[in-house]
C-alpha cells in the first residue's frame, strides 16, 4: 500500500479565547491563541462534513440529530454492551453531559482544494463514537478522538513552515499564520 497524506485546516478559536502572557525576555504581551485542528469527513461516500480533531478526547463523539441521520440511511452499527441492565456513566464533554450509546460508523477523511472540489481521500475506515442522547449541548456535531477512529494505523503530523506563506488552497485554514501545518498520512 502507498503512503496518502492529507492537510488538516486549522481554526483560530475566539478572540477571547486568547491567552496572554508575558515572557521574561521580550517586551510587550505575547499571545498564545487557541487553535483547533479540523478534518473534513466522508461519510456514505457521498457527504462532507467537518470535524474536529480532539487530541484530548479518549474517544470520538457524535451529537444525536447528526447520527440519527445517518442510521436512518443505514450506516450506523449499534453496538451491544455485554450488560445491558448496567448504564455506563454518562459521556461529560465540554462541560455538559449525556447518556449515550456505542456506535460504529465508516468515514473516510477528505482534502479539499481550489473551490472546495476534494483533492484525494485518505481510505475509509469504522470510527467507534460514543452516540450522544438528544439532551447533549455541544457546538460542534462530530468530535473525533484518539481510540478506536481515524487516527488508528495513522500518523498526525506537524510540519513547521515559514509563516504567511503556505501552498493550501484552503482559506479557512489559519495553520500558516502560526508557522504551522498539519496532515493526517498513512505510514
Amino acid at each position: 500500500m502507498s503512503r496518502a497524506r492529507l492537510r488538516i485546516t486549522q481554526t483560530n478559536l475566539k478572540e477571547s479565547l486568547l491567552c496572554e502572557y508575558v515572557e521574561p525576555r521580550q517586551a510587550g504581551t505575547q499571545l498564545f491563541p487557541v487553535l483547533r485542528l479540523r478534518a473534513t469527513l466522508s461519510i456514505g461516500g457521498v457527504r462532507l462534513t467537518n470535524a474536529i480533531i480532539d487530541t484530548g478526547a479518549w474517544i470520538s463523539v457524535m451529537l444525536f440529530s447528526e447520527w440519527k441521520a445517518y442510521q436512518k440511511r443505514g450506516l450506523v452499527t449499534i453496538l451491544q454492551r455485554p450488560n445491558p441492565v448496567n448504564n455506563p456513566s454518562p459521556a461529560v464533554i465540554g462541560g455538559s453531559s449525556s447518556q449515550y450509546q456505542l456506535g460504529r460508523i465508516s468515514i473516510g477523511v477528505v482534502d479539499r482544494g481550489p473551490a472546495q472540489r476534494p483533492l484525494g481521500q485518505l481510505r475509509t475506515v469504522p470510527v467507534l463514537f460514543q452516540l450522544l442522547d438528544e439532551d447533549a449541548k455541544l457546538k460542534e456535531k462530530i468530535i473525533l478522538g484518539l481510540h478506536g477512529g481515524i487516527l488508528d494505523g495513522r500518523r498526525l503530523v506537524r510540519e513547521s513552515v515559514m509563516p504567511g506563506y503556505s501552498p493550501n488552497f484552503d482559506t479557512n485554514d489559519c495553520g500558516h499564520f502560526y508557522g504551522q501545518d498539519w496532515y493526517l498520512e498513512t505510514p
